[in-house]
């Protein structure tokens, strides 16, 4: 019986560690993609320094969850986003590909029964 209940405790642990990291990296992503509004408004270069100082200060914890494609596709936008930094036409293309980027993983993190399935 103790092991049982041990064993429970552990898989309640687990689910709960899961649900919160998910809900961490969706409310992550959502900070990082109003900040991506912000920057259609505004395309500053001091706007887009801080999209990609949010995306650095929380990529390690996302690492931990989402997968390494993902966070390239998402490295390699906000790279090229600093590039074109001052509102050209290259610039709007890029800022569509980090919001992509970003969409997707807030997608394959949400609790859904097409993502457990």
């Amino acid at each position: 019986m103790r092991a049982f209940i041990t064993a429970m405790v552990l898989l309640a642990s687990i689910v709960a560690l899961i649900i919160t990291n998910s809900i961490y990296i969706v409310n992550k992503t959502d900070t990082l993609l109003s900040l991506c509004d912000r920057i259609e408004k505004d395309s500053s270069a001091e706007s887009v320094d801080a999209l990609v100082t949010e995306w650095q200060s929380c990529r390690t914890i996302i690492a931990l969850a989402v997968h390494k494609s993902e966070l390239d596709r998402a490295d390699d936008a906000l790279k090229a986003l600093k590039c074109y930094a001052g509102g050209t036409q290259d610039f709007d293309y890029q800022l569509s590909l980090v919001k992509s980027a970003l969409e997707n993983i807030a997608d394959h993190q949400k609790i859904t029964l097409d993502s457990i399935l």
